[in-house]
Formats: structure tokens, C-alpha cells, sequence
């Protein structure tokens, strides 16, 4: 009852009904969102379309704030330090959103966590922690299965929170991926990057939602940019494992999260690669 009335959905579907509760709840909720959008095996179609938009569509935080983080991470506002800043962001996810940029006339992405984000997120792991103990001091066997995963979700989102993470995980893999005609990770502006904020070099191509949503709605413009391209469905999936499997076996080091929002088709069906907050590392 109390979360009817704290979120209105009255008129909407029952899967945009479903959306709309788990990004007003926010935090991990919205990242329990973005995984059920990826199980069509667990949910139906029309649910989990509906729960593509929390992989890029979550409601996007005011240019005030954006200038605050700007403000409290490097003591300059974004126009002190950008030739032009958008105050409209491309994209927005659970613990970010990304705007674009630009400086010496080079294209830049612009990445800036939500101002409360690790309080949100930071009571969600208190939470899961506290359950993780409970489920080991009353050795209850039936629970067991929730440990490994819950044990992983809490240490990849600690650090998720601090953007200098996954600014490494870039440089290590872009260093890896320097041969590879079929994948490319972005380069690292360090000077402008802290903990709240990652700035990295623009790719000019389609994300793979995009593409996945003009099978939906046609859009005539987004479909003529990828014939310029030369795009191939079954290349680019092709491609999307042989990166994975060479980043697994040769390097040890991976894109853990390889959801839609975070690949982007470029030219000639070469992978593009962004958000590495989750990363994955072999011994």
C-alpha cells in the first residue's frame, strides 16, 4: 500500500508499471531491473522491453547538479574547462549519466555519478550483508545459493562507486585490445577523472539497444547510419565473442557487463566498448 501511493501508475501497463516502481526505488533496484531485462527466459517480451529503458532512460539529475559534482570534484565548473558542455545528457543509468563534451575541438563522453548515489547504494549492501550473515549464523543450506552472488553483486558495485576503477580496468584492456581490429576501448582523459567523474575519448557509432529498438519502431534514421556502416548482425555477435573469448583466455582481464547499452556498433562491425564498472579478472 505504501508503495502505490508513493509511486503513481495508475493507467499504465503492467510492464511500465514495473519499470516506473523500480527506478523510483532506485539503487540496486534499478540494477535488479537492468538484469531482469536481460532474462526472457524469466520474464515475458513485453516486460522485459519495457525494463531496456533502465539500462540508458532513468531519470536524469539537473545541470545544478552536475555542476556541483564538477564543483566538489576539481574545483571548476564544466564551462571553466570545456570548450561546450551539453546540458542534456545522452545517456543515464542507476548510478550515472553521461554527457558530452568538448575541448581542442576533440569529441569527449562525459561521465558524472548521481549526487546520492553511494548513500542509496551503500544502505542496499548494508542490507545484503547483514542478509549474508544471518544466512551463515543460522545455517540456513536452502540460502546457500544466494551467497556467491550477492558476495559479488556488493563487491563489484563498491567499485562501481568510485569511477578511478573502472578508468584502470580501461587502460589495461585498451592496452590489450591495441591488435584487435574488431574491438576498441575508449582512452582515458586522467587529468579530468576522480572518483565521481570519467572522462573518456567520444565513439561515433549505434549502441546495440538502439539497434535492438529500431527493430521495434523502425527509425528510418538510426537504420540508414547502420547501411553506412556496413553492419552485419550475425559479424557483429561474432565478433562480440571472439573479443570475449581472446580477452578471457589470452589476457585474463573482461567486460563483465556486455548488456546492450554497453556496446556500440562502429564501422565495419568492430565492437565498441564502454562502462566498465563491472570488470571481470582471472588468476
Amino acid at each position: 500500500a505504501w508503495l502505490v501511493r508513493k509511486v503513481p501508475t495508475a493507467g499504465l501497463s503492467g510492464p511500465e508499471r514495473l519499470r516506473t516502481i523500480l527506478e523510483d526505488l532506485g539503487g540496486t533496484f534499478i540494477k535488479f531491473g537492468q538484469m531482469l531485462a536481460l532474462q526472457p527466459d524469466v520474464l515475458p517480451f513485453a516486460y522485459c522491453n519495457a525494463l531496456f529503458d533502465l539500462l540508458d532512460r532513468v531519470a536524469p539529475f539537473g545541470i545544478e547538479k552536475v555542476k556541483q559534482v564538477f564543483i566538489d570534484e576539481l574545483g571548476r565548473s564544466p564551462a571553466a574547462i570545456f570548450d561546450k558542455f551539453s546540458d542534456q545528457p545522452i545517456a543515464t543509468a542507476s548510478i550515472g549519466q553521461v554527457h558530452v563534451a568538448y575541448i581542442d575541438g576533440r569529441k569527449l563522453v562525459v561521465k558524472i555519478q548521481r549526487p546520492e548515489v553511494d548513500t542509496e547504494f551503500m544502505g542496499d549492501i548494508r542490507l545484503m550483508t547483514t542478509a549474508l550473515r544471518l544466512i551463515k549464523r543460522l545455517h540456513l543450506s536452502g540460502l546457500y545459493w544466494l551467497i556467491e552472488p550477492i558476495s559479488e553483486f556488493v563487491t563489484w558495485t563498491r567499485e562501481e562507486l568510485d569511477y578511478r576503477h573502472e578508468a584502470r580496468y580501461m587502460e589495461q584492456l585498451r592496452q590489450n585490445a591495441a591488435e584487435n581490429t574488431r574491438e576498441r576501448i575508449p582512452l582515458v582523459f586522467w587529468q579530468y577523472t576522480t572518483q565521481r567523474l570519467l572522462v573518456l575519448e567520444y565513439f561515433d557509432g549505434v549502441t546495440l539497444i538502439d539497434c535492438l529498438r529500431v527493430m521495434e519502431t523502425g527509425n528510418p534514421f538510426v537504420k540508414s547510419r547502420l547501411d553506412t556502416m556496413g553492419f552485419d548482425a550475425n559479424q557483429f555477435a561474432r565478433n562480440i565473442i571472439d573479443n570475449f573469448l581472446g580477452d578471457v583466455f589470452k589476457y585474463g582481464m573482461f567486460h563483465a557487463d556486455l548488456h546492450p547499452a554497453n556496446l556500440i556498433i562502429m564501422p565495419e562491425n568492430m565492437v565498441g566498448y564502454v562502462d566498465f564498472g563491472i570488470t571481470g579478472v582471472l588468476s
